[in-house]
This record gives structure tokens, sequence and C-alpha cells, in this order.
């Protein structure tokens, strides 16, 4: 697929990511070497480390930010530059495993509603990880980053809201997915907005999914495409322990800022889409075709 008929701009926030972009770029290079790259760097470069990073990419456009803007702030500048139907918003240190154009068309080409997706995650040993979510109410915070899933009342709240009992093997609606890989319809990109820049680095994904909600659009997972991440979260440290680092700090921060924005009232859309106020289930988008 050459660059000018790819329906599919790639944006990378980066900051101090070269390592990681390396082998995301080299695997689009592989699978997607026609889909057009945006990268918006957080980093803050001096004008040599800048010519060697355009240098290091020729393909991509490079944003050079003027400073950090947290995870927010550099989506959004790239965003503005996007001129194609979807974009795929990933991390730096995640890796494409086949093609993601096509089925990406496939995927919001079955359902006109759709707003946004997530794929498929592998982890480094292969196995799916927790890419889609329902809204967190605050008990879950206290069991997954206070330490209380151990107690009995908050034993069972991690896997709920994580959707552990949802196979990740067929499309389903979700609530929000991890903005680590996030497959955007850019027509509803640009009638909800970009994400909000008043959060830094955690919970904007949650918040921008709730936007895309609310404006009428609907969020989901799609097996197909299928990335992998191999590496680890500065935040996944739990229970008491956890609280004292820096980015379990910014995720209880974000999570507060996304309570006092949104308040406390039970909002569960993918649930009323999936099985609507009369219990019939809504209809999915089904992927097939022969992907190259």
């Amino acid at each position: 697929m050459s660059a000018s008929s790819c329906p599919l701009t790639v944006i990378v926030v980066e900051y101090f990511s070269r390592p990681h972009l390396d082998g995301l770029m080299n695997s689009l290079a592989q699978f997607e070497p026609g889909a057009p790259v945006i990268i918006s760097s957080n980093s803050v470069y001096s004008a040599e480390e800048t010519r060697r990073m355009i240098a290091a990419f020729p393909a991509a456009k490079f944003i050079r930010n003027e400073r950090n803007l947290g995870y927010a702030g550099g989506v959004n500048r790239a965003l503005a530059l996007g001129e194609t139907p979807y974009a795929a918003i990933l991390n730096p240190d995640v890796a494409l495993t086949r093609g993601i154009a096509a089925r990406t068309q496939a995927v919001f080409g079955g359902d006109a509603k759709l707003g946004m997706f997530g794929p498929k995650i592998l982890d480094g040993a292969g196995e799916p990880t927790c890419s889609f979510r329902r809204f967190y109410p605050p008990q879950f915070i206290l069991a997954r980053y206070f330490g209380l899933a151990k107690f009995r009342p908050f034993r069972a709240i991690p896997a709920h809201y994580l959707m552990k009992e949802t196979g990740r093997d067929a499309f389903c609606y979700a609530d929000w997915i991890s903005g680590g890989a996030m497959f955007v319809r850019m027509e509803a990109a640009r009638a909800v907005g970009g994400m909000d820049e008043r959060y830094f680095l955690y919970m904007e994904d949650m918040d921008w999914c709730r936007s895309f909600w609310r404006a009428g659009w609907r969020v989901g997972y799609a097996p197909e495409p299928c990335l992998i991440h191999r590496a680890q979260h500065a935040g996944t440290r739990r229970g008491l322990s956890g609280v004292f680092t820096r980015a379990t700090r910014r995720q209880i921060l974000g999570y507060a800022k996304y309570v006092c924005k949104w308040g406390l009232r039970r909002y569960a859309p993918a649930a009323d889409i999936e099985h609507g106020p009369d219990g019939a289930r809504a209809s999915h988008p089904v992927v097939s075709g022969n992907f190259q």
C-alpha cells in the first residue's frame, strides 16, 4: 500500500524513546511501509539531537514540541496534522505483528458509529493484555493501587473493571481503551476535539473515550490489528508501597481530575450498547478478507 493510498496515519508521542522507536519504526517498515508517520517529541533535545532524530527517521514527520506537553498535548499536536481518514496512536514501545491499515479500515467500515477502538495487545510472553476496560469507580482505585484487593469486599473488583471475563478473540464494545494503542476515526476526533491536556500522563485516555461516548460515538475492541508490547510500565507496582512511586501518584492524581470533571455517577455506555434497554444485542462489525 503506497503512502498516497494508505488510509491510516501512525502517531507516536515520544519522550527520550529512541531505542523503542527503532523497534516500532522497523516493524512499520516491514508491515506497513506506506503509512505516513508523525512523531510528536516531548523531549527537550538540543538542535544537534533533533537533527539526529530527524535523520534517523527520514520518512516520518517530526514535531519538536517546545516543552514536555504531556501525552495529551503531544497527541493533539500530531492529530492536527493528520490528513487520512484514520489514525493509529501508538506508544513508541509497541511493535506491529502484521499490517494494520486494511484491518483498521475493515473494523471502522463495519460500524459507522465506531469512533475509536483498541487492538489486541500481546505482552512479551505473547499473552493478551487488559487493553479495554470499564470506567473505573473509586473502589477500583482503592483495590488496585492501595492494596485492598486482597480483602473480600474488594477482591473481584479489579478483574471486573479490567474486563478479564471477556474473550480477546472477538469484537466487543468497551467503555474505554488503553492510550498505548488507539485506532481513531478522524471524523470523530474532529467532532469530539482532542485529548484534555489538563491530564499530564494518566487517565487522559479514559477521559477521551468518555467524551467520544457522550458525543454519540462508540468505543470498542478488535482482535485485529494485533500489536506486541514488551516494555514494562512504570506504574505497575501495586499495594501501599506502590503509592509512593511517581507513576502511581500520577495515576491517582489523574483519576482525581477525572472525578472532578465527570463526577461519581455510574456510567456504563458499552453495556448499554451491547444489551440495549430491551436486552437486544447491538450488531458488531465483522472483520474478514485476505489481508496482506
